[in-house]
């Protein structure tokens, strides 16, 4: 987990350099005790429709299911998306 979070915390980093308000999957949860996959995955896409213009996509997304859907529900809305790299 302590990859992942940095690979968050640098992408977030990168994000607020160009001006953007990044919101990360890692900092929105509340109480993470009992919650499975599928109650984060939920969460997660509340707030991508909720309080997000754009996703920004990590070079390695396309392994990353969660990110996967991410993907296709903001292609499906019509959202921005960014790559990171590109």
């Amino acid at each position: 987990m302590d990859k992942v979070k940095a690979k968050f915390e640098a992408a977030e980093f990168e994000l607020e350099v160009d001006n953007f308000e990044p919101i990360s999957p890692l900092k929105i949860h509340d109480n993470i005790e009992n919650k499975t996959w599928a109650d984060f995955l939920a969460k997660d896409i509340e707030v991508l429709l909720k309080d997000c213009h754009g996703i920004y996509m990590l070079k390695d997304w396309g392994f990353s299911q969660g990110a996967r859907i991410e993907h296709a529900i903001a292609l499906e809305f019509g959202m921005t998306i960014f790559f990171q790299g590109r």
